[in-house]
């Protein structure tokens, strides 16, 4: 999202964390009327372009939001909804997006609330691992042929010693599978998490499995280098041949004997 929208983001987000804090509990009801908000939203491009539409004023925006989510959603998510479409948006779909994160961040204030962050974020990312190494279940749990209640309860059969808010995420990424791929919604949730937790998220793949004494001097080096704290999750794949591989946000540092390798045949074959 743009500046102007991300301002507006996050002003609803400050406000909702506060009354989440406030209610103490309910975070995974409030996070299934958002989703399904936002998914009545995404059906109903007409309605959004009106919800966002600067030319009418903010009370009629925020009277016909109120119309289309009374008796649909408890007061909190109402309330919330007609904050959100009196800010304006800067690009077309934004108070969609918006929605959708604000569902997210529920479910990961509930965690916070718990204790139970760390454990999101590592189960989040052991997810990830699992699809990235089984094609099968990933293209099952991908292909959109299979009604969304089917791939849930392929899901409940093979995943269940996760905690709820995780299974609540993996179930939302398991909807939106028509949109984009399963790990990149995975990678964006364990974004999410390192975000509220005020740290970035080092993906780093090597070839053999690091020791922790490995992960701490990474983990130190690439603190002091993006000046911020920094959680190693780290991913085992025998194809990098050495050296490791990492992805942090939108930067990559590849240092992988693969990648080395790759370099040399390009030499070649530009045959200089």
């Amino acid at each position: 999202m743009r500046l102007g929208s991300e301002t507006a983001y996050r002003k609803a987000q400050e406000g909702w964390d506060a009354l989440l804090r406030e209610k103490g509990a309910g975070e995974v009801d409030f996070a299934r009327e958002l989703f399904a908000l936002a998914d009545v939203f995404a059906s109903a491009p007409a309605l959004v372009a009106a919800l966002e539409d600067a030319a009418r004023s903010a009370h009629d925006r925020a009277a016909l939001a109120q119309a289309v989510v009374k008796s649909k959603t408890s007061g909190e998510v109402e309330d919330l909804t007609a904050g959100l479409v009196r800010e304006r948006w800067s690009e077309s779909g934004d108070l969609v997006r918006a929605v959708e994160k604000l569902g997210v961040q529920t479910l990961l204030s509930g965690a916070e609330r718990e204790g139970q962050l760390s454990e999101v974020e590592s189960e989040l990312y052991s997810l990830r691992n699992l699809l990235g190494r089984e094609r099968e279940l990933r293209t099952t749990l991908s292909d959109t042929r299979y009604s969304l209640s089917a791939r849930k309860q392929l899901t409940a059969s093979l995943l269940t010693t996760l905690s709820t808010y995780t299974e609540e995420l993996f179930e939302r990424a398991l909807s939106k599978t028509g949109e984009t791929s399963l790990r990149s919604t995975l990678a964006d949730y364990i974004e999410a998490v390192g975000e509220r937790s005020e740290h970035l998220v080092a993906s780093v793949t090597a070839a053999i499995p690091l020791t922790r004494e490995q992960e701490e001097r990474l983990a130190g080096v690439l603190s002091r280098q993006f000046a911020a704290d920094v959680q190693i999750h780290t991913t085992v794949d025998t194809s990098v041949i050495g050296g490791v591989k990492v992805l942090i946000g939108s930067h990559v540092i590849d240092g992988t004997l693969a990648s080395r390798l790759q370099e040399v045949k390009e030499v070649f074959r530009n045959g200089r």
